[in-house]
């Protein structure tokens, strides 16, 4: 059984607390490239590794005044999460689905399921049996 047959019997706060984890990690990875890349262009030095400070000091004005760092953040983020998106659409691929041919068939066997009960079959055994 995967993770996702056992995520539909997972309770609501259940999923939803792993939403917010998985949001704050991302928004945390967000905050802390952006800004340590908009430090190296602009030559800022002395940032904390840690993103729950760096927000701090970004909520609270005293790493940007003007605002720029947030451009830096909001193009690491379009940048990581176009990479994302380009990875789940080549790597993944949605199975090829036969289409049959009324709604009855679908529900009928395939190939060796049904081999005894296709009209070849059944000629031969009605011949080697002697019926006609």
């Amino acid at each position: 059984m995967s993770v996702r047959d056992d995520v539909s019997t997972w309770e609501p706060s259940t999923i939803f607390m792993a939403t917010v984890i998985a949001l704050v990690a991302l928004g945390s990875a967000f905050i802390t490239l952006g800004a340590h890349l908009w430090a190296l262009v602009r030559g800022v030095g002395d940032l904390s590794w840690n993103p729950f400070t760096l927000a701090f000091d970004l909520f609270g004005g005293e790493l940007d005044p003007s605002g720029e760092v947030w451009w830096w953040i909001g193009g690491v983020a379009a940048v990581l999460l176009l990479i994302v998106l380009v990875i789940v659409v080549l790597v993944v691929k949605k199975p090829k689905k036969s289409r049959r041919g009324d709604e009855a068939a679908q529900h009928a066997g395939r190939g060796r399921d049904i081999e005894p009960i296709t009209e070849r079959s059944v000629a031969a055994k009605a011949e080697r049996l002697g019926v006609e």
